[in-house]
């Protein structure tokens, strides 16, 4: 998990800098060429981009949303499957996202970027391997800060919603 952290991490701080030294048309072009464009996968073309674009990410809290979930519940994942599992389960979950999408809006012209597809895999194997399981959280009340624990449903559902809301 922590070699998946570590590489969306270093990918966006290349976008990142890419940004502020070619400007935002260098960019686009990176995220067109390395992003999953659906139109150009129903195709049979940029069919390497299903996987890069996982490792993209639309900004800083679009990254930092991701991360925080994967931290979260991948850790515990990854402890039941083992390290190598765990990637290939991420990617192959990555993959048949892209491929949901791909089906969906099969002349889509935009990039997908990010590795929702992938995390909402770990998101339901956490689901199915840990049913029960709660997770230690702050709770701000006012000026006060209680931590409580909370159904892990819970946080998966306020996932899904996210997706929902800001458009998967």
């Amino acid at each position: 998990m922590w070699s998946i952290l570590a590489a969306c991490a270093a990918v966006w701080f290349f976008e990142f800098y890419l940004e502020a030294a070619g400007g935002a048309l260098s960019l686009k072009r990176f995220l067109y060429v390395y992003g999953a464009v659906p139109a150009e996968l129903s195709e049979g073309r940029g069919l390497l981009s299903a996987l890069t674009s996982m490792f993209l990410h639309g900004g800083f809290l679009h990254l930092i949303g991701n991360l925080w979930f994967l931290w979260i519940f991948g850790d515990n994942v990854e402890d039941a499957l083992g390290h190598g599992k765990f990637v290939l389960f991420y990617v192959l979950t990555g993959l048949f996202a892209v491929a949901a999408h791909v089906l969906l809006d099969p002349d889509g012209r935009l990039p997908m970027v990010g590795a929702s597809g992938a995390i909402s895999g770990v998101l339901a194997a956490y689901v199915t391997l840990f049913p029960r399981a709660r997770v230690l959280t702050l709770l701000p009340i006012f000026i006060f800060i209680q931590l409580i624990e909370v159904p892990a449903t819970l946080f998966i559902f306020v996932w899904f919603g996210m997706q929902l809301l800001y458009g998967v």
